[in-house]
């Protein structure tokens, strides 16, 4: 996803501590309960482009940052 409207969606619904320096998202398994999520910088990123990585918490119901800047 990377339009602005599904950057919105996606802070509003999983994401509310994302940076708004995030342009585009790669979301892993089903969008209502996503395993994980990567973020991208650029709103069209490349294979190398090193993405900050989302996982779920099923203890906490929470997603937590993994890794990435």
């Amino acid at each position: 996803m990377n339009t602005p409207e599904d950057m919105r969606w996606l802070r509003e619904t999983h994401l509310p501590q994302m940076e708004y320096r995030f342009h585009s998202a790669l979301v892993i398994g089903n969008e209502d309960a996503p395993e994980e999520i990567l973020l991208f910088v650029n709103q069209d990123p490349l294979y190398t482009d090193d993405p900050q990585k989302w996982e779920w918490d099923e203890e906490d119901e929470v997603f937590y940052k993994v890794s990435g800047a």
